[in-house]
């Protein structure tokens, strides 16, 4: 995730469109607007644009506006989510999805710098930078001809590849704590920080974060139990997923870690807590190791 963060601030950097690709639920809006947020058109807006929620008949006056009369039901002037975008980003999630004849006609905004709404006689400023989320490669896309070949050369500027959540295992811990921090929901015990850590997330992130909403909901004094994540998961249809999951050496293990740092790392104090020798608190994070 590192990695991934020093990306984004290079190619934030550079005036070049970005394809963001990963999985669903991993967070690719949230890379999108971090790239927005540290470039040079930070003070403008940022348009995000659901492709796949865009109604096909629809898809060229939401993307591109349309002059009063165009068609019928237009009766005013309207303007479109690449002209809205203007001097800031536009983010096209689920871009794989866009229609070939859309991707002509974005291809040529992106070259002019300049829109024309559905039906009008003049064109209209538009620069901006395109930010396009998918969850195949690009490479794939092409090959599959969702995009078009011009298309793609233009877009597959800078590749930003976002984890699924079970390749950085690491970062559950810190993101859901964070989350229930944001929302001023319970904390975690450690048992429950176990169970969490040996799951897959098939979901990623935004699996997790409703896991972790459900799990509040169960929750019953003031901590975020086993037994709280064990519902939230039978919630969400994954009973089986926790008692496969959960061990006693994960429970135990789990809880430690949560102690130490509770106690800001210190080892001393965690021993006091749990009523183990420090020299037992050692191993046992070794083991989790």
């Amino acid at each position: 995730m590192l990695e991934l963060r020093d990306a984004i601030r290079r190619a934030a950097a550079l005036d070049t469109p970005v394809v963001v690709c990963g999985p669903t639920g991993a967070g690719k809006e949230l890379v999108a607007r971090a790239l927005h947020q540290f470039s040079a058109c930070a003070e403008g807006p940022f348009c995000p644009v659901n492709v796949a929620a865009l109604p096909e008949a629809l898809v060229e006056s939401e993307m591109f506006g349309s002059a009063r009369g165009a068609f019928t039901g237009a009766v005013a002037d309207r303007r479109g989510l690449v002209e809205t975008a203007h001097g800031g980003s536009l983010f096209l999630d689920e871009a794989g999805d866009l229609p070939h004849h859309t991707q002509a006609k974005l291809l040529r905004v992106l070259d002019s710098g300049e829109v024309r709404r559905v039906g009008a006689a003049h064109a209209r400023r538009a620069c901006f930078r395109l930010i396009a989320a998918v969850q195949d490669e690009p490479c794939a896309l092409l090959r599959d001809r969702r995009w078009r070949r011009d298309f793609f050369y233009r877009v597959n500027g800078v590749v930003l590849r976002v984890p699924s959540l079970r390749e950085h295992r690491e970062d559950i811990g810190p993101i859901a704590r964070a989350f229930l921090l944001s929302r001023t929901l319970p904390g975690l015990d450690g048992g429950a920080l176990a169970v969490l850590t040996g799951r897959a997330w098939p979901g990623n992130v935004r699996e997790l974060q409703q896991t972790l909403v459900r799990a509040a909901f169960h929750c019953a004094n003031g901590r975020i139990t086993v037994d709280a994540i064990r519902a939230a998961l039978a919630d969400g249809g994954n009973g089986h997923s926790v008692r496969r999951a959960l061990s006693l050496d994960a429970v135990r293990q789990g809880h430690v870690r949560s102690t130490v740092d509770e106690c800001g790392g210190d080892t001393r104090r965690a021993a006091e807590v749990l009523g183990i020798s420090r020299t037992h608190v050692y191993r046992l994070l070794a083991e989790d190791d």
